[in-house]
């Protein structure tokens, strides 16, 4: 899964590089204020994290997902939900997901309780 994969790079890189660790704090903090340059950086870490995450909840609402994988992944879409530059990233290619997909993510990202159901369920 890579969703799993990029979720460990990430976690590997702020734990062993303390100017990545920073940049990462300073994008839920300063997003704002970033630079163009600052921004694109930020949002560039987000796009290919996103598309896996979003692809995996596709995977999980077509029943191509255990529920147990389902159960690590869902966080992860209400956390990165809420950061700036994933919304930043999901601006530019919501239109490129089903309208299911669309409104799950939505919810998620205005902290609605919708759940998720797997196909036939």
């Amino acid at each position: 899964m890579g969703w799993r994969r990029k979720e460990d790079w990430y976690a590997e890189r702020i734990a062993t590089d303390p100017d990545f660790r920073d940049f990462i704090q300073r994008i839920d903090r300063e997003y704002d204020k970033f630079t163009v340059d600052e921004k694109f950086r930020a949002d560039v870490l987000a796009s290919g994290s996103l598309r896996l995450l979003l692809d995996g909840m596709i995977a999980y609402t077509e029943g191509n997902m255990s529920e147990s994988d389902w159960l690590t992944l869902e966080p992860l879409l209400k956390r990165v939900a809420r950061k700036p530059n994933f919304n930043s990233v999901w601006t530019n290619i919501k239109n490129n997901y089903p309208e299911d997909i669309r409104t799950k993510f939505d919810n998620m990202k205005d902290g609605g309780a919708e759940q998720i159901k797997l196909v036939g369920h």
